[in-house]
């Protein structure tokens, strides 16, 4: 039997989901305390419920994915209409510097995948996918070099690469929030003026106009934020269009993110006022619901396979690495303050497991303690147009020099 879900059913299935991991994270103390993400924890929750529905009962759920890509072209369009110039200039040299950051521990992590493959006597070629492969590039890499390995004469690469991805995706969720919450006390990053503080506004002015009046004025600012997301997000699709005409291929989102930016940049020359709360609202709700639709999407039954024992080891030693890198050299790159910690805990979603990931750890610390503007800009970039390319020209080192395979 297959039930296929979308639309507002999708919609409806996935804040059901969130809900049950936040009730969970907030009842557990542990989860709270080091900002598991509520999108992860209700996503592997009931992942885990799919596979048993399909396992024992023969009931298989299929979702359309079309909503959660329109989530994620609004959180990036508001991502970018939130990027001020002063925002892009210290955002953009942090950037500059954690390419090459990121670009050394691409190294590392397929070393490490490949050294550990070598001690445990499993194929070579296992350690370069349990790399970064899988591990920095997710689940859509792994499908696309385990295809290419496999017309190599690597049979079940794309399966092993599949486990692999699965077990990074769920470790980076975990442990993301863990290392930047060790990192903000350690350094005492947290301090008075940047805790989060409820405060009412004042509502003085508000109070002196008539009720109807005030519902007009926020149906206005409404309605003009939404009109303008839409704007972007259309202008980034006719972008898109435009470079894969002159066949250039982009991720979808980054002429959205693009044309965001150019656009909050210019509002000053036509007088145009787009309510910064409003776009961090839209910002804030699509990603938790793309995230939480990434999320129960994980198939679990990956994770029931005989070669996940080798695969653990790798992934055991690549979560070492990465918090030691982490803490010890990335989190100083980029800054060692408290956007610093969100980029980090961005980075070891991102790297374990994939850019959603990532952004689940930035946005669980930031409902904790205050949201970063910069992490939110870089944490997407890095994570996802950078790593994916700078991954593979570094595997085409590996693959010829380390294993003496080389990609035709």
């Amino acid at each position: 039997m297959i039930f296929e879900v979308s639309g507002i059913y999708m919609v409806a299935v996935s804040i059901l989901v969130f809900f049950t991991g936040y009730y969970v994270v907030h009842k557990v103390t542990l989860l709270q305390k080091y900002n598991i993400p509520e999108g992860v924890v209700g996503g592997i929750i009931f992942s885990t419920l799919f596979y048993i529905l399909r396992s024992q009962f023969d009931i298989k759920v299929q979702f359309d994915n079309g909503l959660r890509d329109l989530f994620l072209m609004i959180f990036f369009c508001t991502v970018g209409m939130s990027a001020k110039f002063g925002l892009l200039v210290s955002g953009g040299k942090t950037l500059l510097k954690l390419i090459a950051v990121m670009i050394v521990f691409l190294i590392i992590q397929n070393a490490t995948g490949v050294i550990v493959a070598k001690i445990i006597d499993a194929p070579l070629i296992n350690g370069l996918i349990a790399g970064s492969i899988t591990l920095a590039g997710g689940h859509g890499t792994a499908i696309s070099w385990g295809k290419f390995f496999e017309l190599h004469g690597y049979a079940g690469a794309t399966e092993y690469g599949l486990i692999s991805a699965t077990i990074g995706l769920i470790c980076g969720g975990v442990l993301g929030g863990p290392v930047a919450q060790g990192l903000i006390q350690k350094y005492q990053l947290v301090r008075g003026k940047y805790k989060k503080k409820n405060k009412e506004t004042d509502g003085s002015k508000s109070r002196s106009k008539p009720q109807i009046e005030r519902l007009a004025t926020t149906f206005m600012i409404v309605l003009t934020a939404i009109f303008f997301v839409a704007v972007c997000i259309m202008l980034g699709e006719f972008v898109n269009i435009g470079l894969e005409a002159i066949g250039i291929v982009a991720p979808a989102y980054l002429s959205v993110l693009i044309i965001g930016i150019i656009f909050i940049n210019s509002c000053g020359l036509f007088k145009i006022n787009i309510s910064p709360s409003l776009l961090n609202l839209f910002r804030d709700v699509s990603l938790q619901v793309f995230i939480t639709m990434s999320m129960m999407l994980i198939d679990i039954e990956y994770l029931f396979n005989k070669q996940i024992y080798s695969i653990l080891i790798i992934i055991a030693v690549q979560v070492v690495v990465i918090i030691i890198f982490a803490r010890s050299v990335f989190f100083r790159f980029a800054g060692r303050d408290y956007d610093a910690a969100s980029i980090t805990a961005g980075f070891i979603g991102s790297g374990l497991g994939a850019t959603p990931v990532g952004l689940a750890n930035v946005d669980s610390l930031g409902r904790k303690y205050h949201s970063s503007a910069k992490a939110l800009l870089i944490v997407p970039l890095l994570g996802s147009v950078f790593t994916d390319f700078f991954s593979a020209i570094v595997l085409q080192g590996f693959l010829y020099y380390v294993i003496d395979f080389v990609a035709k």
